[in-house]
């Protein structure tokens, strides 16, 4: 009796105690399965929402770089749960940024969020670590990371999470985004996701900046035709008009009144003259006379021509290309005088006592000449009109210095772009393509 109480004591306390574990195992497995699908959910509801991210990027097909820029790094910062962030595009050489879109949280100064930023990265810094390993950089402990203060916009708020992504595109980083301060660590998906928006964005104002540069293009194409129509037309009867009225100067005495007003008379004659030496110039299509050029020569000749004009205005002009330039298959007197209006441009607009500066270089596939003045700059919303045939804001202007250059350039295969300066002043940039 007592060994089969003790055997049935025995069997009460085993048989429920592995009951309870099996219980405990069972629910274990259950709680691990609805998390697991509730992990699945998530990257589903993820996975779809950059589907959708995706399918209305690609439609803004109407809308502004600068819209589309917001709404990418609205989607960026939603997507990663981040608190903060932004994203812009480089210029080729990748010495500067030019800031599209930042959040509204970013910059501590609320003077400084309206305005465009622009601004250098220090060689130690952050970003600037990113751009030359051309790989995303994840810091999820930003106050324990060194050497990571510096490169970043002045006056950003504390990091305690980071993430830069760079977009590469052939050889050249072409985008970057920036994202901080999510809850949890980023990973590898958080940099899919942002590459994903940021490519899709690039891409998007690339195919747009192509197709308004085509239908410029085919414009110029049309008004040329129409602008060497009228040049014709009225080169004969300006030559008529300068002939005579030089032969009745002849006649009077240089004191008389009749003399001064036939001086100005002449004197606007020869300027119109100019006009439509320049607006057939621009019509005609360019012949090139190509040969192999040292282009640090042809810089300094340039300069040399100019040394008139530079001790009127009192602006100094430094030189700071290189003699190692690569030579370049191109038509050098077209390229001189592309080169000299450029240069002539920038003197007048600099103040007395300021300087100029001419840059060059070699990068990639490219050749780059960069004129520097340290004037009052592109107006806002002129960077798209200073190319446009007679679209001027000097007296004595005639509207087309600027669109033979770019004529010229372009005939060469190449660009010819103007940018703001981070202070004062603007450049304006040729690019060539160095040929074999």
């Amino acid at each position: 009796m007592n060994g089969h109480m003790s055997r049935t004591e025995e069997c009460v306390r085993i048989y429920p105690s592995k009951g309870i574990e099996s219980l405990a195992g069972s629910n274990g497995r259950l709680q691990a399965e609805i998390a697991m699908r509730k992990q699945l959910e998530t990257r589903q509801r993820l996975h779809d929402a950059r589907l959708e991210a995706l399918h209305k990027l690609i439609h803004m097909t109407d809308e502004s770089e600068q819209e589309i820029a917001r709404f990418t790094l609205e989607q960026q910062l939603q997507l990663t749960e981040s608190a903060m962030g932004w994203m812009g595009f480089m210029d080729e050489n990748e010495t500067m940024r030019s800031l599209f879109a930042s959040s509204q949280c970013l910059m501590e100064d609320e003077t400084r969020k309206a305005k465009p930023l622009i601004f250098k990265l220090d060689p130690s810094g952050l970003l600037e670590n990113a751009q030359s390993c051309r790989e995303p950089l994840i810091i999820n402990d930003y106050s324990n990371s060194q050497g990571c203060e510096t490169g970043l916009p002045e006056g950003h708020l504390f990091f305690q999470r980071l993430m830069v992504v760079p977009l590469v595109n052939g050889s050249s980083i072409v985008a970057l985004a920036v994202v901080a301060n999510k809850k949890e660590d980023y990973d590898d998906s958080d940099v899919k996701l942002v590459r994903l928006l940021l490519d899709g964005a690039w891409k998007l104002i690339h195919r747009k900046r192509l197709e308004r540069e085509r239908r410029e293009s085919e414009r110029f194409m049309a008004m040329g035709s129409t602008l060497s129509a009228l040049a014709h037309d009225m080169k004969v009867p300006l030559v008529a008009m300068g002939g005579f009225t030089r032969r009745a100067m002849k006649n009077l005495t240089p004191e008389s009144q009749d003399h001064r007003s036939l001086s100005i008379v002449f004197s606007e004659v020869k300027r119109l003259e100019r006009m439509v030496r320049n607006i057939l110039d621009f019509s005609k299509p360019i012949r090139l006379e190509l040969e192999t050029v040292d282009v640090e020569p042809l810089i300094r000749e340039s300069l040399a021509l100019l040394e008139p004009i530079i001790g009127e205005n009192r602006v100094s002009v430094e030189n700071r290309c290189p003699q190692d330039l690569p030579p370049l298959c191109l038509d050098a007197q077209r390229v001189k005088q592309a080169l000299l209006g450029l240069l002539v441009n920038a003197i007048q607009a600099a103040p007395p006592d300021s300087r100029v500066t001419v840059n060059a270089c070699a990068r990639g596939k490219k050749l780059f000449i960069e004129v520097t003045d340290q004037g009052k700059g592109i107006a806002e919303g002129m960077e798209d009109k200073i190319f446009k045939p007679f679209f001027t804001t000097k007296k004595d202007g005639n509207g087309l210095g600027l669109p033979i250059a770019w004529k010229i350039i372009e005939a060469h295969g190449g660009q010819l772009k103007a940018m703001k300066n981070p202070l004062e002043g603007a450049t304006f940039r040729i690019e060539l393509p160095l040929g074999e």
